[in-house]
This record gives structure tokens, C-alpha cells and sequence, in this order.
């Protein structure tokens, strides 16, 4: 079985429109959504492809660190993305992440070729913020990040994923 990096490099120059958007490129919009798009995605639109090459010549891989978080991996498909038919044909925008003392909160918005919108929520990573909310769910509704993922999502719906802890790349979750 291959990863998701071999999944870019076999399908990297065949659009959305010759291979349908299925469940493995929402694990790699899922996975870029850990990436620190401060002062690359804003509320206007920008190629995806353009955005991770402005990422890239931001950050080595030696010193990508976000909140603790560190995945090489990331960086990796990263490359392979910028370089891509497929996914030079996505737009982002909206993105935003947020870490307070009792919050932590990331999301970004893909628009499709086809004019779909995907919205990816940042998972908990190895902040320790993240980790309180999270076990502060077990008797708390709704914490604050479901409040702002609430007024986010109100701005697109269509796919929404979640994923959980920053080494579980092969969980996304879908609601429709």
C-alpha cells in the first residue's frame, strides 16, 4: 500500500477532472491544513500551488516547527503539490489559526475546480492547549473551537474533515 506522497507523485499531473476528488486527496487537504499559511492565505483567493511554493521558500526543513508540531512528511507532499497539474487547479483562501489559553483553532477553505468548496479544520496537535480542549470535551459543549468552527463553516459547506492527532494521517472524517 502507498502513501500519500506516492499518491501525489502517480497523480500529480491528472486534474480533478480525469480523476474525481475522493477520499485520499482529503487526507492530504487534511494534512496541509497543518501547515503555517500566516501571511500566504488570506481572505482572497490563491492558487494552492502558488501558496505551498511561497510556503516552501519560507521554511526549511530543519526548522519547520508550529506549535510543537513538526512533520516532515508535510513538507515533502508539499513539493510535490506546488509542482502538480492537479492540485495547481485548487484555490485557498480564509485561512486561519488561532491559539489562545483556552483554544486552539486552524481552518482553511479549498475550492475545487468544479466550484465545490472543501473546509478543513486543523486537528489537535502536540499543544498543550489543543490536548485541554480536548478533554475538555468529555463534559464541556461546545468549547470554544467547535463555537469558531461553527462561524467559519457558516462562510462554506460542502465537504467537511477533521483529523485527529497530527500522526494519523489516514483518518479523515466526512459529514454531509
Amino acid at each position: 500500500m502507498g502513501s500519500i506522497y506516492d499518491y501525489v507523485k502517480k497523480y500529480g499531473d491528472v486534474s480533478f477532472k480525469d480523476k474525481e476528488f475522493n477520499v485520499i486527496d482529503s487526507m492530504i487537504f487534511s494534512a496541509i491544513t497543518y501547515i503555517d499559511f500566516s501571511n500566504i492565505v488570506g481572505k482572497d483567493k490563491i492558487n494552492l500551488s502558488l501558496a505551498l511554493r511561497n510556503f516552501l521558500c519560507t521554511v526549511s526543513l530543519k526548522d519547520y516547527i508550529r506549535s510543537g508540531f513538526f512533520e516532515k512528511d508535510i513538507i515533502k507532499v508539499s513539493k510535490l503539490m506546488a509542482k502538480s497539474k492537479r492540485y495547481s487547479e485548487v484555490m485557498v483562501r480564509n485561512y486561519v489559526y488561532k491559539l489562545t489559553d483556552v483554544e486552539q483553532f486552524g481552518a482553511i477553505t479549498f475550492k475545487m475546480p468544479d466550484g465545490n468548496v472543501f473546509v478543513s479544520y486543523l486537528g489537535t496537535d502536540d499543544n498543550m492547549v489543543a490536548w485541554f480542549e480536548d478533554f475538555n470535551m468529555v463534559h464541556q459543549f461546545p468549547v470554544p473551537a467547535q463555537k469558531d468552527a461553527i462561524k467559519y463553516l457558516n462562510k462554506n459547506k460542502l465537504y467537511i474533515t477533521h483529523m485527529k492527532s497530527c500522526c494519523h494521517w489516514n483518518q479523515a472524517y466526512f459529514l454531509e
